[in-house]
């Protein structure tokens, strides 16, 4: 519960809002919501929001030279009743400083419990600060962090998981106890406050048969209250230098985010030693300026100066003409539109080109209500990029070796990745797209299969940016236009920049990235040691265009508090050159253009990562050459385009026609099949039903794609036959479930592809089969890296495999649901292991009954009988136990209560379990007829024109699904259009 005061300076009512897209709006953060730009009560928005927060609105009247207090108080409470009597209390306007006046007293009695003066206390906060931002001055030196190539590997071999922030104590003897005490009171005070730190305690005297220091430092563990906290998670390590392998040590010094000295001295004066940094903040630099040009100096009388990190509102956009090969429009000598395309479905932001793109027009705050994005990737890599501009970009895996950060925020849409231009002579600052510089000065964004662009027009200068992937290596090309459509010269520079990531998380990857700049190449060098899997992998940036200046180092480009909409660095001047290890990484590229009245320059911007420095400085050669770039564009646009116009469909609905010939195989192989990733969900792992069920999209244009993905499935099957639900390709590393309908996916996927392309030798193409240990009864998944069995079978023995496992048999001849068949979150209708589910004997009777005929086809007879037999004895069970009435019953829980039933108080129907009787060709025909019906009644909202899953959703039935109960109802699987 969030609540404010009652304070005698209050006037008007108190506002809400919970909704975070409405407080913040879209393409806007807490430093400039869009609730503090307009007066007024705000929205009072409530119930069921996606995002949500809290916020409160008060206004206050005083006179002059009057002071008035306003309170907010934050209340967690075990019940709704308890929150509502603290709301009570702390609604009166005197409860926070009572509140203020204990919590000061109880700290104070803490801090004497733990013998801790506040003196301590803040010199330990100091020193967390130290954790959390990293100073040069207490870590390792600059000459060892660059010199360290080790891994995690190096700390896991001396017991420690480098998970967490590390505080390297180092002690020579025993003179240094007194430090080495006031430090573990310093872990218990973090402790205390929920902060994990490892703390390793380093005994750098020579090893000897006295133990006095090693003595000494176990009696200091038990006598600050530290016993039982050696060689724990967040805990204490005591190791001996001459024991460390020298890698080991290095590894050791330079991850470690804190060094403290133990020398007798205490820690307050060991921070007040420690020297102070040479080098001036950025905010402090003065940087001489680029020259500007005679005719720009000229043009400064009349009024061009703008400050460009606020929207310019009283200028029009204007739109550049694309790179050659590329679509778009014509455009005026002064950069304007020559002539708007119409645009086919057009909703008002946007619509589809005659050509098929999407076309979105954004300016200002006029954004889509939800980020528009394009997934454009092939299978070494590849990006994400909204209409705003936002989005990352990947190498080999979206999820473990991303180069630029993933933010799942799709109000703020976030960029990670950003292209600056500046006017030199005036100093103005705006961006290629739409962010992170803000301006209402329109943007037109296309989405194509493949590639994205961005056209925009400012005073007089007109630009194209086209984005792409490289077809066959992980590189992103931005190939950027410039015109000048003015009747002057003009300067400017072009700014390049990205924060790197080279791992899953920026926030945990930031202090292990170290950067270089190649001066042969212009090009900036990036690695991550730590992660074994990639530590090989070398990240690279760079411009075509001379480099006149660079940094790697983000606090210097942004400035302190700084944000990519005004980064100091473009402000004040140019760029310091700093690179290395231990900084909060970036690369920034800087180049200047010069550009006479109607001409035009184009540059390439390269970011990607290949497995060496070679071959990265191979790739930098190859795609800054303006014509091997725009090639390597064509080549990318030119493949999506022929595999696109494999197969077409033509229907009485255009719309339908436009999204099934372009955007839905475009999406299934780009998004589903190469990336697994987006948005709003990024995992890079394989989903064993999900991509298979993917790859039956592929069997017309891309069916060597399809095949491909039915060996790699196949061979993630344990020899008892059922399959990891997902796994992460990279490692193998997996789960192993008691899903129910995984393992059916692969013959009833490998039926489909046989059937589609006549390629009935994939049943005898053989594969590993995984070996692990099974689930314990107990279990119901485990996370873990099974071995590759020396056992092969084709994949028909696969198929055979699968299906034997997957028919199962409950009390009413239904096969068992396992913990969740296809709808995932109906995790607990079988948890105890007795559930049933009817739409799984609807797949499995389809599945059995086709890969028969494939049996039959190898005369293997017996086979071909039993799955036959199977599938009658479901289709009977079926009808006997799953007829409700008006539909079919979608599942029936542990305690034989039935799912997806008129008597059930919700799920009173499920939309698959009534399909499927038809999909199936095994329901009665009159049934399905009457299911479908009930299925047209309750389930198709023609007002929110949505088909639902199932209705009601689950909210408060006393019958646990699931965690599909965990959703809001009415969203995902629990009662929405699950797309």
């Amino acid at each position: 519960v969030h609540v404010v005061d009652s304070g005698k300076e209050r006037v008007g009512e108190v506002t809400c809002e919970t909704d975070r897209s409405r407080f913040l709006g879209r393409g806007r953060s807490t430093r400039d919501p869009i609730a503090l730009v307009t007066d007024g009560a705000l929205s009072g928005t409530v119930g069921a929001v996606l995002d949500p927060i809290f916020a409160l609105r008060t206004r206050l009247e005083l006179e002059p030279g009057q002071s008035g207090f306003v309170t907010f108080t934050t209340v967690v409470a075990e019940s709704q009743k308890r929150a509502f009597e603290l709301a009570g209390r702390y609604h009166d306007p005197h409860a926070a400083q009572r509140a203020l006046d204990l919590a000061w007293t109880a700290a104070q009695v803490e801090l004497r419990e733990m013998d801790i003066t506040p003196t301590d206390a803040a010199v330990f906060q100091e020193i967390a600060g130290h954790l959390f931002y990293s100073e040069p001055a207490i870590r390792a030196g600059d000459e060892e962090r660059n010199r360290n190539r080790g891994s995690r590997l190096l700390l896991w071999a001396n017991g420690i998981s480098g998970d967490r922030p590390i505080v390297l104590a180092m002690l020579g003897s025993t003179d240094g106890l007194p430090t080495l005490r006031q430090l573990l009171a310093a872990h218990h005070y973090w402790r205390r406050r929920g902060m994990a730190v490892d703390l390793v305690i380093l005994d750098t005297q020579s090893s000897s048969y006295l133990r006095e220091l090693s003595d000494s430092i176990g009696e200091a563990l038990v006598t600050t209250g530290n016993v039982g906290m050696e060689d724990q998670p967040g805990g204490i390590f005591v190791r001996k230098q001459d024991l460390l392998a020298a890698d080991d040590l290095l590894m050791l010094r330079a991850t470690a985010r804190v060094h403290i000295h133990c020398d007798g001295r205490s820690l307050s004066r060991i921070l007040q030693d420690l020297p102070t940094s040479d080098t001036p903040r950025v905010e402090e630099l003065e940087f001489p300026a680029l020259p500007r040009s005679p005719e720009r100096r000229a043009e400064l009388t009349r009024g061009h100066l703008v400050d460009s990190a606020r929207p310019a509102a009283s200028e029009t956009g204007s739109i550049a003409a694309p790179p050659r090969g590329m679509p778009g429009r014509e455009t005026g000598e002064d950069g304007t539109a020559g002539g708007a395309e119409v645009l086919r479905f057009d909703n008002g932001f946007g619509g589809l080109t005659q050509a098929g793109d999407y076309e979105i027009r954004v300016s200002g705050d006029r954004v889509p209500p939800a980020p528009w994005s394009n997934v454009v990737a092939t299978p070494h890599g590849g990006f994400v990029v909204t209409e705003r501009g936002g989005g990352f970009t990947w190498a080999e895996n979206s999820y473990f070796y991303r180069l630029t950060p993933w933010h799942n925020d799709p109000v703020s849409d976030p960029a990670g990745e950003a292209l600056y231009l500046r006017d030199e002579d005036t100093g103005e600052i705006w961006g290629a797209t739409p962010a992170p510089v803000p301006s209402d000065i329109a943007y037109t964004v296309r989405h194509g299969a493949g590639w994205s662009s961005f056209e925009h027009g400012h005073s007089g200068l007109a630009t194209h940016l086209t984005l792409a992937m490289a077809p066959d290596e992980p590189v992103k090309i931005s190939r950027l236009q410039v015109t000048n459509h003015g009747p002057a010269s003009r300067r400017l520079s072009v700014t390049a920049y990205v924060e790197w990531t080279l791992g899953v998380l920026r926030e945990h990857t930031q202090h292990q990235v170290r950067t270089e700049f190649n001066p042969d190449h212009g090009a900036v060098l990036a690695q991550n040691f730590f992660d074994p899997e990639f530590a090989e992998s070398v990240a690279f940036f760079a411009l075509s265009e001379p480099v006149v200046g660079h940094t790697g180092d983000r606090r210097e480009f942004l400035g302190r508090n700084g944000t990519l909409a005004a980064p100091a660095s473009l402000r004040n001047g140019s760029l310091s050159g700093t690179h290395g290890a231990g900084l909060d990484p970036c690369a920034v590229l800087q180049c200047v253009l010069d550009l006479a009245p109607g001409e035009s320059r184009e540059i390439v911007v390269v970011l990607g990562a290949l497995k060496s420095e070679a071959e990265a400085l191979r790739a930098v050669a190859e795609y800054c050459d303006l014509n091997r770039a725009q090639a390597a564009i064509e080549e990318s646009a030119g493949g999506w385009t022929e595999r696109l116009s494999v197969i077409g469909v033509h229907t009485p609905e255009p719309s339908f026609d436009a999204m099934v010939n372009r955007w839905m195989l475009y999406q299934a192989l780009a998004c589903r099949m190469w990336a697994r990733s987006a948005l709003y969900q990024s995992s890079g792992a394989y989903g064993f039903r999900d991509q298979l069920q993917d790859a039956m999209a592929f069997v017309y244009a891309e069916a060597g794609v399809a095949r491909e993905h039915i060996l790699r499935a196949a061979a993630r099957q344990f020899l008892e036959g059922d399959v990891q639900h997902w796994w992460h390709p990279h490692s193998g590393r997996g789960v192993r479930t008691r899903f129910s309908d995984d393992l059916v996916w692969l013959p009833f996927v490998v039926d489909h592809y046989v059937g589609v392309t006549g390629d009935s030798s994939v049943l005898d193409e053989y594969v590993p089969f995984l070996e692990m240990r099974d689930l314990e009864p107990h279990e119901h998944e485990v996370y873990d890296l099974p071995s590759i069995s020396d056992e092969h079978g084709s994949v028909y023995e696969h198929c055979l495999r699968a299906l034997r496992r997957a028919c199962t048999k409950g009390e009413h001849g239904l096969p068992l649901i396992g913990s969740g068949d296809w709808n995932d979150g109906m995790n607990r209708v079988g948890i105890e292991g007795r559930g049933e589910s009817v739409w799984l004997a609807w797949f499995l009777t389809t599945t059995l009954r086709a890969f028969a005929v494939h049996a039959q086809a190898r005369h293997d007879d017996e086979v071909a009988a039993e799955f036959r037999d199977r599938a009658d004895a479901y289709v009977a069970a079926i009808e006997a136990h799953g007829w409700d009435g008006e539909w079919y019953r979608r599942a029936y829980f542990d305690d034989g209560a039935p799912l997806g039933s008129a008597m059930s108080d919700e799920c009173q129907i499920d939309s698959i379990a009534q399909s499927w009787s038809v999909i199936s060709d095994a329901g009665r025909p009159d049934r399905r007829a009457r299911a479908m019906q009930s299925l047209n009644s309750h389930l198709i909202d023609d007002e929110a024109r949505i088909l639902k899953l199932l209705t009601p959703p689950f909210d408060r039935t006393t019958h646990d699904p699931g965690y599909i109960k965990g959703y809001l109802p009415g969203v995902r699987e629990n009662g929405a259009q699950y797309t």
